[in-house]
């Protein structure tokens, strides 16, 4: 049976705090788990407990919710179960215990030594760039353009100069040639190793308007007759195709007397370009493929 005091405090809310009368003056007297009485500020504070007005009574079984942090967590954090000390010594320990493992700060000081290996490259690769394109001539500054015209300019010997200058290569595309002193030029070129090639027009050639391909042919020279066109009109003179230095003599200058002492003609040297002088060379190529080697 319930007393009348006991059905009064079922009256009351249903939520009450965790009163405990005389029982708390005994709760201050107990020790820390450390063997010290804990601080006023560390005691937990009062939690809410669940009553049941009808038959169960106060439902004491149920945990509160915690109110504070983990003294588990605290305890890791303080690097285990340590004799008892000062807390300065205890709170010392924290960095130590909150410092990552040598595992993360073996990556994290890779991962910043890799980003100082990558600036570093980024810096040395845009100083090569800056350096190859201030080494590099400038097309435009490098290539110069130059015109002669007959009668009036000494055109041929123009033309022997550039072949006599070569280091490596002359590739020559010809329709009618006559003119000794440019052949002459050629045999001198090729006898000091320099590679002389030759593309004449075969119809011309068998009416006698190439009377010194067989004698180049016999200095060294490379010789080939085209023959599969009306007419073979080209006139070009490339020299050291492929080099940073290459010469391109173009017009409509033959390599004849008529051409220097008769008629009227024009002559364009572009020096120093080598996307010209590449397609020039292709042109040559493309000739040369088609026509056949004279013997």
């Amino acid at each position: 049976m319930h007393g009348p005091g006991h059905a009064a405090a079922q009256s009351r809310p249903q939520v009450a705090p965790d009163g405990r009368g005389a029982g708390g003056a005994q709760r201050e007297a107990i020790r820390h788990p450390r063997g010290r009485r804990r601080p006023p500020e560390a005691r937990r504070a009062p939690r809410l407990r669940h009553l049941q007005p009808a038959r169960g009574g106060e439902r004491g079984h149920r945990r509160a919710l915690p109110r504070g942090a983990s003294r588990v967590h605290a305890r890791a954090l303080l690097g285990g179960a340590r004799a008892p000390g000062d807390l300065h010594s205890r709170l010392r320990a924290l960095p130590e215990a909150a410092a990552a493992p040598p595992r993360h700060r073996r990556l994290l000081r890779r991962g910043a030594a890799a980003r100082r290996v990558r600036r570093l490259l980024a810096a040395l690769a845009c100083g090569l760039a800056a350096a190859a394109l201030a080494a590099q001539p400038s097309p435009g500054a490098a290539t110069r353009v130059q015109a002669y015209f007959t009668p009036g300019d000494d055109v041929a010997a123009v033309i022997a100069g550039r072949i006599g200058a070569a280091r490596h290569s002359v590739q020559v595309q010809a329709y009618l040639f006559t003119h000794r002193g440019v052949a002459a030029a050629l045999a001198r070129a090729a006898r000091r190793g320099v590679t002389v090639e030759i593309v004449g027009d075969a119809k011309q050639h068998e009416a006698g308007g190439l009377p010194v391909l067989a004698g180049l042919a016999r200095a060294g020279a490379r010789v080939w007759l085209a023959s599969d066109y009306a007419a073979f009109h080209n006139k070009v003179v490339l020299v050291d195709a492929g080099t940073s230095s290459p010469v391109v003599v173009t017009g409509s200058f033959n390599f004849t007397r008529s051409a220097q002492e008769k008629n009227a003609e024009n002559v364009v040297v572009i020096s120093g370009s080598p996307e010209v002088a590449r397609r020039f060379a292709r042109d040559f190529e493309r000739h040369r493929e088609r026509a056949s080697r004279l013997q």
